[in-house]
């Protein structure tokens, strides 16, 4: 400043105005970026996050219904009472953990960002399939309580022959005789679809057709 002239000097701090501005500017946009980065990437977190919440509940439920259907299988060749009774803890088992799914999911509706916007439909079917489960799981122990069976048969494995949930597990023609639960296993398998249908409808974001 002191080797310029008056006008040289203007021009001077013209130019360190023009550069203080810029870098304004420049701090400014990098703010900006920065907030904007940090925002994306904590969505992204909290996107991974709510898939792997909903992926989670989805594969449970598809072991727990492979388990109730080895044991329609297992019930079928070996139906001693060891293994009656260790069908019957794999069943509470399954209820147990068709209860803390539909827990968990009840319980995220009160976080920020909705893994399940409408819960409702979920949690319902899912009450009605752990009502089922454990519906078969009395029939099972009511089966095991028994002392005598007709022709020297297996008593357990004959009470569970006549008792309605336990014989539509074993593919015979059960009865709708239990209000306020599932009817049969089919009704079972039905609503485990249509759960498992809206679990993929909010992992991906859209809805699937019914076809």
């Amino acid at each position: 400043m002191v080797t310029r002239t008056p006008a040289g000097q203007n021009t001077l701090w013209l130019d360190v105005a023009q550069g203080l501005v810029t870098l304004m500017i420049v701090g400014i946009l990098g703010t900006v970026l920065k907030l904007l980065a940090e925002d994306y990437q904590a969505k992204r977190l909290r996107q991974a996050q709510q898939y792997e919440f909903r992926v989670d509940k989805y594969r449970r439920l598809v072991q727990i219904t492979n388990k109730l259907h080895r044991i329609s299988l297992l019930v079928l060749v070996d139906w001693y009472e060891d293994t009656l009774r260790r069908c019957l803890f794999d069943i509470v088992d399954a209820g147990a953990e068709l209860q803390v799914i539909k827990h968990e999911i009840w319980v995220s509706r009160k976080v920020q960002d909705l893994p399940f916007p409408k819960p409702e439909p979920v949690t319902g079917r899912l009450e009605r399939m752990y009502a089922y489960t454990d519906a078969l799981a009395r029939e099972f122990d009511q089966a095991l309580s028994e002392l005598h069976a007709a022709d020297g048969e297996n008593p357990a494995w004959a009470r569970l022959k006549e008792l309605p949930k336990s014989k539509d597990l074993l593919a015979v023609a059960g009865r709708k005789d239990v209000e306020n639960t599932l009817n049969s296993r089919k009704d079972y398998l039905d609503n485990e679809t249509e759960v498992l249908k809206l679990l993929t409808e909010a992992v991906f974001g859209q809805h699937l057709s019914s076809r």
